[in-house]
């Protein structure tokens, strides 16, 4: 690829143009219009004088440049094969082409889809992103700068398992990007990355009896109430994306009954007397607890633990971990726990009786 400005004398004004020309083709696309052939220098391939206006002309050009290598370096990088149509989108038009605006498109069309929960991920995803690169193109989006990604968030202390995370997001809307005709194919088809097997964070038994005696003894005041939600749904085993479903009239009906966010079953399940405890005093019909980010519930609950002496990485997930669980060390059924969580499959309930098995070794060490 080679590229120049020049000055287009023709007509009743004067312009300045990017001739861009690949594989014997060229094209032009005017870039400052209206100028005085005199402000231009083109051996110099920039405009003369002290004005503000031509700081301002200059500075446009010295961008167009630093975009230009950007791209010359992407084409031999990454041996890409991009038309100067293609170059000049990039360059000029290209907003539509990218994560930022797929991803909100998406979000807007499929407002009654997505948890908001689900949203503010997609986000913090996309700002982690962003210290690599901002904004993302798809058309930058190959397996080298997939690579080149992975090792930055590596270094900025990202765990595998969250880099995982964040290119599952990625490849999400290349998938969408294809279908839209912005891609031709899924960078991420070739790339295998898997998360790292690890058991779920749950408390046993000994611990929930601890979180709850360390409850009673809390005053009043947002950390009092954070445990309060999580307790109650240590009891209940619902996902996050489903807490602020459970309303006013579930409660006094003493039964749950939603359409689960993740999987679109309906669960219909009785609320235990031991997660009746942990309702409010003063609740609405419409809902029983307040709607925080898990993120925010996840950091307090850090700190919930660290002061109770819980030595363990605790988050809303851990609540429905806790639940499986303290059911299955009760003595209750593996595929009647099935039915409690919504599984689709019996697999997924499967990985709790081991953990069960864990738990019983632990407690039986008491004996020693």
């Amino acid at each position: 690829m080679k590229y120049k400005f020049r000055i287009d004398t023709r007509g009743k004004h004067s312009n300045i143009l990017l001739a861009v020309s690949i594989n014997s083709k060229r094209s032009q696309q005017k870039i400052v219009s209206d100028i005085n052939p005199d402000d231009w220098n083109q051996d110099q391939q920039k405009f003369i004088g002290k004005s503000k206006l031509t700081t301002i002309n200059n500075l446009k050009l010295q961008k167009i440049q630093l975009e230009l290598n950007q791209i010359q370096a992407d084409i031999e990088v990454n041996e890409l094969s991009l038309s100067i149509s293609e170059i000049f989108t990039r360059l000029f038009n290209d907003n539509t082409k990218t994560v930022e605006f797929l991803m909100n498109k998406d979000h807007i069309e499929n407002s009654h889809h997505y948890a908001w929960g689900t949203i503010k991920r997609h986000k913090s995803n996309l700002n982690v992103i962003h210290e690599y690169d901002k904004p993302v193109y798809f058309s930058k989006i190959t397996y080298s700068w997939i690579n080149e990604l992975y090792t930055f968030l590596q270094d900025r202390g990202n765990s595998h398992n969250a880099i995982v995370t964040k290119f599952r997001f990625l490849k999400k809307y290349c998938g969408l990007a294809i279908r839209k005709g912005y891609l031709r194919k899924n960078p991420f088809s070739d790339y295998k990355i898997h998360e790292i097997d690890k058991d779920p964070v749950y408390l046993t038994p000994l611990e929930l009896e601890s979180l709850e005696t360390f409850f009673v003894n809390m005053p009043a005041g947002f950390h009092r109430d954070i445990l309060q939600m999580f307790l109650f749904f240590c009891f209940t085993g619902l996902r996050y994306s489903d807490w602020n479903k459970v309303t006013g009239q579930m409660i006094d009906a003493k039964v749950i009954n939603v359409q689960m966010q993740k999987t679109s079953k309906s669960l219909n399940i009785p609320i235990a007397n031991r997660a009746i405890k942990y309702v409010p005093d003063v609740y609405t019909k419409s809902s029983i607890f307040q709607n925080i980010s898990d993120q925010y519930i996840n950091r307090e609950l850090k700190k919930i633990a660290k002061a109770a002496g819980i030595d363990k990485p605790i988050s809303t997930k851990t609540a429905r971990h806790s639940f499986s669980v303290y059911f299955l060390n009760r003595g209750g059924n593996l595929f009647a726990l099935k039915n409690l969580l919504g599984h689709k499959k019996i697999e997924s309930t499967l990985v709790y009786s081991r953990l069960v098995d864990l738990t019983l070794k632990d407690q039986i060490s008491l004996i020693d």
